[in-house]
């Protein structure tokens, strides 16, 4: 069942300014983790178009930038802006050297991932020590899931689920009733924020910062208030020296 037009119009408003809250947020403690270094090298796992990950590079003063991204179209994109690539399987080991960047972000990625061990070891072991980690990713405990499930319904979050259909299990999904996503492309695990802090500790990792981003229907700033229950959740974590 589709979502009449003025419904989905608003929304897509609150959808667009809840990903720009995270994306600012990823920003911000981009640059926190690049003080002290002049040029740090820079690393995006599932850089998407390449859109932010520019936008971080020109923040931190990055010049050595490398990108890993799974999807041809964006492939090139990226390529096109001027970034290293390697199209590779985030569900696999890269051939990334270890202990090599400063700062490593994978936005809107580990949902989509079935071997979240692999990932997380391979975004260690890529990290220089003393280097920052910054992941961020939908919210399993975010108020819109939790409606869905007292309603019984499926959490927004987890509507991409198959390649019929999206929007499987809601219908109020933004993308409920449009085409269905590929397999690499449908959310396989949705993580609450003590999950993500954990799972990072349980890699090796020191946490750093946690950040929120939306927080439906009130304004998406509010995310950062309460996190537990935003709906994009950021942690910043750090790779211990020695």
């Amino acid at each position: 069942m589709a979502l009449p037009a003025p419904l989905r119009r608003s929304l897509g408003r609150m959808f667009e300014s809840a990903i720009r809250a995270n994306e600012r947020a990823i920003a911000d403690l981009a640059v926190r983790a690049a003080n002290g270094h002049a040029h740090p090298k820079l690393c995006d796992l599932g850089c998407g178009d390449g859109r932010l990950t520019a936008e971080i590079a020109e923040k931190v003063g990055a010049r050595d930038v490398v990108v890993v991204e799974t999807h041809s179209p964006n492939v090139d994109s990226v390529r096109a802006k001027g970034f290293a690539v390697e199209q590779s399987d985030l569900n696999a080991r890269l051939s990334l050297p270890a202990d090599t960047f400063d700062i490593v972000i994978s936005n809107q990625v580990i949902e989509h991932l079935y071997d979240t061990d692999v990932f997380l070891g391979e975004l260690f072991r890529i990290t220089k020590p003393g280097g920052t980690a910054i992941v961020s990713t939908e919210n399993a405990a975010s108020w819109h899931n939790i409606a869905s499930l007292l309603v019984g319904w499926q959490p927004f979050s987890s509507t991409n689920i198959t390649g019929k259909e999206g929007g499987v299990g809601n219908p109020l999904a933004f993308f409920s009733g449009q085409e269905g996503a590929i397999f690499a492309m449908q959310h396989h695990r949705i993580l609450a924020l003590r999950a993500l802090v954990e799972l990072l500790r349980l890699h090796g990792f020191t946490i750093a910062a946690t950040r929120g981003a939306g927080y439906y229907p009130l304004p998406a700033a509010l995310g950062n208030v309460d996190r537990t229950h935003a709906h994009f959740i950021i942690v910043s974590a750090q790779k211990p020296v020695g």
